[in-house]
């Protein structure tokens, strides 16, 4: 095998969440980011409404509903491969995924504690339930 046959890209999609009646105060980038497969993944959700401690990360795959990923209710949570930080002096709520594997090609969405019920109704209307 040669080193580019071993070198993988893995391209996580994040998802603009700008539906400001839906995600108030969530503010997350347009576009893809790629990384070399076994890299670290760093994902910014920024937000301005600071009453809210509880956040939620989405992963969607394509022609898939979404899943929970993780939530955080404290400034720092591990899960797995998985760290979400929140800090507050920036408003800022990060998703890293440490070691990227292919299978984590996806859409990424970050939520808030106020919002979460409210896109969880919108995307019953558009996308298939998941067993939680």
């Amino acid at each position: 095998r040669t080193m580019k046959s071993r070198v993988l890209l893995v391209m996580l999609w994040l998802q603009l969440t700008w539906m400001k009646s839906q995600q108030k105060g969530m503010e997350q980038s347009l576009g893809s980011l790629r990384v070399l497969q076994g890299a670290t993944a760093s994902l910014n959700c920024n937000y301005s409404d600071s009453a809210s401690q509880y956040f939620v990360w989405y992963r969607q795959y394509s022609g898939k509903g979404p899943e929970l990923l993780v939530y955080l209710y404290s400034k720092e949570k591990h899960s797995g491969r998985l760290q979400v930080t929140l800090n507050n002096s920036i408003k800022s709520c990060s998703l890293s995924i440490m070691a990227s594997q292919t299978t984590d090609t996806a859409t990424y969405v970050c939520a808030m504690e106020h919002s979460v019920r409210q896109a969880a109704a919108a995307s019953t209307q558009t996308l298939p339930e998941l067993p939680l």
